[in-house]
């Protein structure tokens, strides 16, 4: 995000965290951008989503609270006055919306915890949001790595070979289109920073850099991505024929 962008999320948490702690309706004793919080918000999440690869499919219902009924509700209230006057509902909405932002924000870079205020989270948040917002996110108790050992580009799940994380896969050749790759917790990273791949009869370091890294979200999980697709030298995509050996090792950084 840019620093303007910063500096704009960081009013719209200001505002956001003042309202779901002293939960009123709208009114003249609010000033005008505390009654817009809503439709910064959605201004907003466009550009939040792209930063951090979300999904729409992302904000669909959760267990324990309908997204969809309470967006709908809130939408129909601000389209014929304006303005929200259903604090319960909106407290709500907005307290998913702000818990969610801190869980991937902070997760994704620790230092972002200075846009939120734990006093807020401890004290204003519903129990029951937070934790049906934080089993989205639990990824300790069945730790996912993923690999494309298939079909080219379609993530499958790997088990260990042993309780050190180190994992040996065999990723498919590619054919047509796609890539080969895999991925794994965003808490996570590679031992060393590489990994290895069985040529010429042993392991040997893997060059990186003709991999392409990046993080997504999937499945309410935020993951990083290695990916690689054969290219020749005039950027066209060749099929790699045989299958490729791989080894490595992951450990928990945060």
């Amino acid at each position: 995000m840019t620093e303007q962008e910063r500096i704009y999320l960081k009013h719209l948490l200001i505002d956001i965290q003042n309202y779901i702690c002293d939960c009123k309706d709208c009114n003249s004793n609010y000033n005008s951008d505390f009654c817009s919080i809503f439709s910064r918000l959605l201004i907003f999440l466009p550009r939040f989503n792209a930063t951090y690869n979300i999904q729409p499919f992302f904000y669909d219902n959760l267990n324990c609270l309908n997204t969809d009924d309470l967006l709908k509700v809130i939408n129909k209230g601000l389209s014929k006055k304006g303005k929200v006057k259903l604090c319960k509902e909106y407290k709500k909405l907005l307290s998913y919306y702000y818990y969610t932002f801190y869980k991937i924000m902070v997760e994704s870079n620790p230092e972002n915890e200075e846009f939120f205020d734990q006093h807020v989270i401890e004290e204003c948040i519903d129990d029951c949001i937070k934790n049906c917002i934080k089993n989205e996110f639990n990824l300790d108790d069945n730790l996912l790595f993923l690999a494309t050992i298939n079909k080219e580009f379609i993530f499958t799940l790997i088990q260990p070979e042993d309780d050190e994380l180190n994992f040996e896969f065999i990723l498919v050749a590619t054919k047509t289109s796609g890539g080969i790759g895999f991925k794994f917790p965003q808490m996570y990273d590679l031992v060393d920073g590489t990994f290895k791949i069985f040529s010429n009869g042993e392991f040997v370091e893997e060059d990186i850099n003709k991999w392409r890294t990046y993080e997504e979200l999937s499945d309410g999980k935020i993951y990083k991505v290695y990916r690689y697709v054969s290219q020749n030298t005039l950027g066209r995509y060749t099929p790699i024929t045989s299958p490729q050996h791989y080894k490595l090792q992951i450990k928990r950084t945060t």
